[in-house]
């Protein structure tokens, strides 16, 4: 496999199911005019078409591109390797579903669970969260709450790299999942 990683996600307006449809955002709007007519890039939108142009005339290659966290990969993965490997690679996500299961058990406060519990249903912003916490503002004891839980990778934002944008939500993690599911 050859894995090709750019620090930073995807635009927001740029959704995974628009890439290699020829449709661009421009990140920097004052350097890639100049990288055009300096020749350095051809066009803007082209390159993932480029890829799957040229991936299409080696059947035993796969093209995969992913957003994970706040990175862009993509990936040539090749087929006969991926399948000889795929039973290594299904045993060793047991044992790190097994660890995670057993990295489940933490001490929560009645707050925590409360607020787990709320994100449980849906993903909710930190007003709603307050309210179906019975606060009207954020308190020491529900600042060191959400800290914890985030800390312990219980909750998650919605929008990791953007922290304080007002469509900023908070949602339970796989983790959470299961440290709830051991609470009951």
């Amino acid at each position: 496999m050859l894995e090709i990683t750019s620090p930073g996600s995807l635009p927001d307006n740029l959704p995974p199911s628009a890439l290699g449809t020829g449709r661009s955002e421009i990140r920097n709007r004052i350097l890639a005019p100049i990288f055009k007519e300096l020749k350095l890039i051809e066009a803007w939108g082209t390159g993932i078409q480029k890829m799957q142009f040229e991936i299409s005339k080696y059947p035993e290659i796969k093209l995969s591109m992913n957003e994970t966290g706040n990175f862009f990969q993509v990936q040539f993965l090749n087929i006969m390797y991926e399948e000889a490997h795929e039973e290594a690679h299904e045993e060793a996500h047991e044992e790190a579903h097994e660890e995670a299961h057993e990295e489940a058990h933490v001490d929560l406060s009645n707050l925590e669970i409360k607020i787990l519990l709320i994100l449980e249903e849906k993903p909710v912003n930190i007003q709603e969260l307050l309210s179906e916490c019975g606060y009207s503002t954020r308190t020491g004891n529900f600042k060191k709450s959400i800290a914890a839980l985030k800390e312990a990778e219980l909750l998650e934002m919605t929008i990791p790299d953007k922290p304080r944008s007002r469509k900023q939500k908070y949602r339970i993690t796989e983790k959470g999942k299961k440290v709830l599911i051991r609470k009951e």
